[in-house]
Parts: structure tokens; sequence; C-alpha cells
């Protein structure tokens, strides 16, 4: 058994919302909701994970990121709903909390396809591409999210040819991510070639301009297709925010899955969590720190 280090440099992580008064706005299947109504003075469900814990949900959120995949909302309401083997994995993990810090922020991630402009900020991710790290705005590109910006068919014809050039089982093989990168150096291969002429037209433009290294600039996967229908706050707060060093064990079947991510992701808000260091699982690791915890879900009424 290995364990897998990783550090959590400002996590940040809002407080009670019926204690805040919060201005957060959350959005999902069911619209735009306000954290904290003023007048009914009621209040969003709320994790209440008490200071220098992390809960299990994120932490297997965390998990997911960094092996590739789709984090899966805790609290909202979504369609997804994710591999539960994370869920076991990060219940295994232990946390070591460090410095903690009270601050105001601003917090406000993409809402494309609930608001009639793009929002003022968005996120970047970088990929790979010509031997260079490129920016390209709209974070990390899952499977599942790739589907539903290019609809079935296409990306039934997007797998078929990844498969034909690489030799390998697509999904079992690639990230999203991974699979772009691919396609990237493979784009003179005339299978890449004529897959390209596909994504040259409207809806998919975006994923030609990124295979090819087109215009990187102009890539955001943000503003179209309604991607990020499911996300999520935006307003300003007092947030807590937090140091944290997480010992993860792991499998061999596991640090594959490890192996496959980038080693970075974030984590809270404003927070950055970086894969640092793996070794041996020993004792110390679990005399020198705590398990995740569940968390208490909490109400309005409670």
């Amino acid at each position: 058994m290995k364990a897998v280090k990783i550090t959590i440099k400002s996590a940040g992580v809002f407080k009670d919302p019926r204690i805040s008064k919060t201005s957060d706005k959350m959005y999902d299947l069911n619209g735009v909701t306000s954290r904290y109504e003023k007048r009914s003075q009621e209040a969003t469900p709320y994790i209440k994970v008490a200071d220098g814990k992390l809960s299990v949900g994120h932490v297997a959120n965390l998990l997911r990121v960094l092996c590739g995949e789709r984090p899966v909302p805790q609290i909202r309401k979504v369609l997804f709903k994710g591999d539960s083997s994370f869920d076991q994995w990060a219940k295994e993990v232990r946390v070591i909390s460090g410095i903690s810090l009270e601050e105001t922020m601003t917090s406000r991630k993409s809402i494309g396809g609930l608001t009639s402009s793009p929002p003022s900020q968005t996120a970047t991710h970088y990929y790979l591409l010509d031997g260079e790290q490129v920016a390209v705005k709209g974070g990390l590109m899952h499977w599942d999210r790739f589907i539903r910006a290019v609809g079935k068919e296409m990306y039934q014809e997007f797998v078929k040819v990844m498969g034909q050039v690489s030799g390998k089982d697509v999904r079992s093989s690639f990230t999203c991510q991974q699979a772009m990168e691919f396609l990237n150096v493979h784009k003179e291969d005339s299978r890449v070639v004529c897959l390209l002429d596909l994504l040259k037209k409207p809806p998919y433009t975006s994923f030609y301009n990124l295979i090819s290294n087109t215009k990187p600039e102009s890539i955001t996967f943000h503003v179209s297709n309604d991607l990020n229908k499911l996300l999520v706050c935006s307003g300003v707060e007092k947030i807590k925010k937090s140091d944290y060093i997480l010992w993860v064990p792991a499998t061999e079947a596991q640090m594959e899955q490890l192996s496959k991510g980038t080693g970075i992701a974030t984590f809270h808000e404003g927070g950055v969590a970086c894969i640092e260091d793996v070794e041996d699982w020993t004792e110390i690791v679990e005399a020198q720190s705590e398990l995740t915890v569940e968390g208490e879900l909490c109400t309005s009424q409670s």
C-alpha cells in the first residue's frame, strides 16, 4: 500500500448561511436560489464540518478530479451521480490540518447558459498542445461533459477515431483531456484530419481549435451548449481559509487512476491541491493524522 501526499493551500470554506446572512446565490436544475433569504430567514442546506476536518464528500470529489473524473455536487440538484467508489476511498484518507485565516472574498464561478451574458470571471485550464502548455477557458473537460457538448453521434465518431489511431480502448485508457492532447500529437494522421474536418463546423468549433491548436485564446467551453448549467455560486461573504496535508492510501489500481490526471486540482474556494510525494504507508501516518468525516447536513430548520 502506498501513501500519496497531497498538500492543500488556502482552501476557503463558507460559513453557515444562517449565520453569515450571505448574499451568495446557487445555480442548479431548480434555477437560481439564494443561499439565505432575508425576508423568510430560510437558508439552503449546508454541510457543517468542524474546524480542521474535511468531509468525505469534498475529499471524494478531489480524488475524482485528480483522477481525471468529474466531481459530484454535494447539495445542489443535478443529474450526474458519479462513481461511488471514490466516496469509499475518501473515507480512508488521513488529514493533517494547518493554519486558518478568515477573509472577505468575492465568489463567482461560471454560470454560462443561465445568464444573458458571459460571466465576468472564467476558469482556465492548461492543455499540452504542440509541446507547450496552452491556457484554455472553460476548466477541465470530462467525458460526460464532452458528450453533452457534441452529442452522442459526434462522440461516437470521436471515440472511433481515437481507438483507430491509438489501438486502445479509449475510455479505459484516456481521460477526455488526454484524448484531446493525443489527437493534437497525431493531428497530421489522415484519420484525425477527417475528424477535424467534421469538428470545424459549429457547434464543435471549439474542439477543432483545441485539437489543432488554432486560435487557443478563442477557445471557451463556458458560454456554449449550457455546459455549466449545473454550476454554482456567486456573491460576497467572509470565508475561512485553511491549509491541509492529506495522506491518501492507494493500491496499484488507484495509483494508475491518479497517473491519468494532472496532479493538481482546485479545492473549496480558491484552494489549490497538489500531489507532492508518494511513500510507503506506515503507522506514523495514522498516528499524526485524522480520518475524514461525514459532516452534518443542516437545513433551515436545524
